[in-house]
């Protein structure tokens, strides 16, 4: 059954409403939660958002308006630097298929502390698939005219969520990604006027360093909050038993969500 303001992810339940915003809580109440479609492992929010007190749980955004001139100075040479190299344009992904899936594997191909598993078909089948809000942008190499990196941002009616980012390994000295982040960033807050942009909360699977990009290049902040879990109840069971273990398990996906369980109790 769906449950209103609720979708299943990745074995979870999680809301479909902004982080900024107020969460339906009744489902969780009346236990109607744990029978929506794809019979969730867990249910996970956040509350408490953007409060003034530091917490171990937040996401990074960068609030409206984007204001490229008070960038610092080293961040607006390498915008102007890299749009000077990179050309970048909202995309039909459909159109560029197989672009899309060659910066992928380019960009995957460099990341040495989590694997990604993935094949052509399936990843063309995302883009088919693809959600109605979901919107692709590219870069491209002026000299070339090839495609070297791409960003999918999903926009909402107050703000926009950037969900990927990939950049090919080739011509990471061309700094796509800074003339990307600038055009996005402008279009979203300054042209459609959303109130912010995010690019997700803290990552638990693996180790980044993003988020330190775009704090440091683009003045993104942590708007800190608190994230919740419950458990289905044989899972939280299990949950509860592992946990003091946590330290010594070495798969991304459990280390991440028991890490995630330590900063819901903290």
């Amino acid at each position: 059954m769906s449950i209103k303001g609720w979708q299943y992810y990745n074995h979870a339940a999680i809301p479909t409403t902004a982080p900024h915003e107020k969460v339906n809580l009744e489902p969780i109440k009346d236990k109607t939660i744990w029978n929506m479609e794809g019979k969730p492992l867990l249910v996970r929010w956040a509350s408490e958002w953007d409060c003034e007190e530091e917490s171990n749980w937040w996401y990074i955004i960068c609030d409206a308006p984007y204001e490229r001139e008070k960038l610092s100075k080293k961040s607006r040479k390498n915008i102007r630097k890299s749009i000077e190299n990179c050309e970048v344009k909202k995309i039909k992904p459909l159109d560029c298929a197989n672009d899309l899936w060659r910066v992928f594997q380019e960009a995957v191909a460099r990341y040495t502390n989590y694997s990604i598993s993935i094949d052509e078909e399936t990843f063309k089948n995302q883009i088919v698939n693809k959600k109605n809000n979901e919107e692709y942008w590219a870069g491209y190499d002026r000299v070339t005219g090839q495609m070297i990196g791409y960003k999918i941002c999903t926009v909402y009616d107050e703000w926009v969520e950037c969900t990927v980012s990939k950049y090919s390994s080739d011509y990471l000295n061309l700094r796509v990604s800074d003339a990307l982040n600038d055009v996005v960033l402008d279009y979203y807050l300054n042209i459609c006027g959303k109130k912010y942009v995010s690019n997700g909360s803290r990552s638990v699977v693996h180790d980044t360093n993003v988020q330190d990009y775009y704090q440091e290049h683009f003045k993104f902040r942590k708007a800190y909050c608190k994230v919740n879990i419950i458990y289905r109840r044989g899972f939280g069971l299990l949950v509860k038993l592992v946990y003091p273990f946590r330290k010594y398990i070495t798969n991304n996906k459990i280390s991440g969500l028991l890490l995630m369980e330590e900063y819901s109790r903290n």
